[in-house]
Formats: structure tokens, sequence, C-alpha cells
């Protein structure tokens, strides 16, 4: 739980690049705490677009994204708003006996900033059904502002070469920080691929390992920013300020 409260705590310091038309958005947030049983609790936050150039289809993508980490593609739960997808998933998993058993603790935070036309979006989604179950699953999307489209990385990065390099300097600096033993990965860090969690804010350019992706699964998490000045020249133009 220590490590999902700090990758949280990671996400509300998510500065974004500004944008020429802004775009105006909330944090949703409620709490579902099924004190009769005292075996259910969610708590879910999620932004949401009220003004703005296509607006309504951002909030479209972000919904189905979110439901995604939320209940898969179920679809006993869409065309719901969020709050009764999780009321929804809740009375379904309490109608079963053996389900029923078992503490349910949900909680899924995430948040988007805007960088020249591309939104970020970045979450967390953990889950607790028992002492020893626990799982946290984190997600990134960069959005197209324009349609909602989701973008693919080729579509952000313009030299993927010299991002590699960069790579390899700050996540060197990075295993410094942390103390970390290069012999630890499983590939040497010349020979470092490039993350598949990529976002960019005003900061730079945000690099996120998964646990067991390029280090074994009790390093956990491993997440680092390269600088926008020293990034910027590797960034399409559609994701820059």
């Amino acid at each position: 739980m220590k490590n999902f409260l700090s990758i949280l705590f990671s996400l509300t310091l998510f500065a974004g690049c500004s944008s020429p038309d802004p775009l105006i958005w909330h944090q949703n947030y409620f709490i579902i705490n099924d004190t009769a049983k005292e075996k259910n609790y969610a708590e879910i936050i999620y932004p949401l677009y009220t003004e703005g150039p296509n607006y309504d289809l951002i909030n479209i993508r972000i919904d189905s994204l979110i439901r995604k980490h939320l209940v898969g593609d179920d679809p006993r739960f869409a065309n719901i708003t969020m709050k009764q997808v999780i009321d929804s998933f809740f009375s379904w998993k309490n109608r079963d006996s053996i389900l029923n058993q078992i503490p349910y603790d949900l909680r899924s935070h995430c948040i988007t900033k805007e960088c020249g036309n591309v939104i970020a979006l970045r979450g967390m989604v953990y889950r607790k059904t028992n002492d020893s179950s626990t799982n946290i699953d984190s997600y990134v999307y960069n959005i197209d502002r324009r349609n909602g489209r989701i973008l693919t990385r080729d579509e952000i990065i313009s030299d993927t070469i010299r991002l590699k390099e960069l790579n390899q300097i700050y996540f060197s600096y990075y295993l410094i920080d942390r103390v970390i033993s290069e012999e630890t990965l499983f590939v040497p860090i010349d020979e470092l691929p490039l993350p598949q969690k990529i976002s960019v804010d005003s900061t730079g350019i945000n690099m996120q390992y998964d646990p067991n992706e390029i280090a074994p699964l009790f390093i956990g998490e491993m997440q680092y920013y390269i600088p926008y000045d020293d990034a910027k020249p590797v960034l399409k133009k559609i994701v820059r300020k």
C-alpha cells in the first residue's frame, strides 16, 4: 500500500504543457463504502472535461480507457456512469455466495495533462481481495486532443535512436539515486529497450518500466524523467509546447 500511495502522490505532481486552446476539466471523486458488510470499499478519482474543443470526444475516450482497467469489456457495465459501474460491480459480487465472503478494496486514481495537441492520461488501479492478494495496475495513454484518438509512440517521438541514448543516461542516474546495481537488470544499460509506458509533460518525458519488464519483480516499478530541454529535439510537433 505504501508503494501505491507514493505512486499516487507522483500523479498529483504530473504538470502539463500549455496549450493554445486549453480544455477545462476537473477531478471527479467518489467513495463507496459497504459499512453493513464491511467488506467492500472503492475510491475512484477520474478527470472529466467540461469545456473546450472536442471535450465530449475526449471524455468518451478517457471513460472507455478507465473502464477497461476497472472492469474490462464486460457489457453489463456499458452505458452507465462510473459510479453506477462500481455499484453494479459490487452488487454482482455480493450476489455470488463465494465472492460475497471475500473482502474487496478497489482504488482507482488517474489524472490528465495537456502538452501541445496531446493529452496524457496516467492512472493506477489498486485491488486487494484478501490479506494475501494485492494487484496494482498502472497505465499510460497519449490521446490526440483534436479527435480523442489514442496515439502510438511513433506518432509522438521523432527520433527513437536519440531517445534511447537519453534514456540510457537518465536511467543510469536513476539507478545511482535508488542505489540499484546494474547487475540486477535483465539487460545491460547499453542494450536497454525503451519502456512501454512513455508520456510527456512540461517537466519532460516520463519513462516508466513496469515490474519485471527489465528487472526482477522485487525491484518494482521504475519511473524517472528525461528533462524537457533535453527531450524536446526527439519530440514531434504534435506534443511540443
